[in-house]
């Protein structure tokens, strides 16, 4: 196993439900791969560098995990086709 750090922009536009909801649906497609979740920051609304998808805001997360390197691919291919997450980015530690 791996260890890796991701960092995940969620829409602004999201409730406070529906943000935990989608934190918690990245945590389980992580858990359901065999890998671990070691520590979650949330670094809270901030400015993008650029609109994406008209949005000028973003919520960003960072997650360190563990995850067989197998896994990570199916992770990046997951998370692209959830409408919560604006962008991501995962790298190995």
């Amino acid at each position: 196993m791996n260890a890796y750090e991701g960092l995940f922009v969620l829409d602004v536009g999201l409730d406070e439900a529906a943000a935990k909801a989608a934190l918690q649906a990245v945590q389980d497609a992580i858990t359901t791969r065999d890998g671990t979740v070691e520590s979650v920051t949330e670094w809270g609304e901030r400015e993008l560098a650029y609109p994406i998808r008209k949005k000028q805001k973003g919520i960003y997360l960072l997650l360190l995990f563990t995850a067989p390197s197998p896994a990570v691919v199916e992770l990046n291919r997951g998370y692209r086709l959830m409408e919560p997450v604006l962008r991501h980015l995962i790298v190995r530690r």
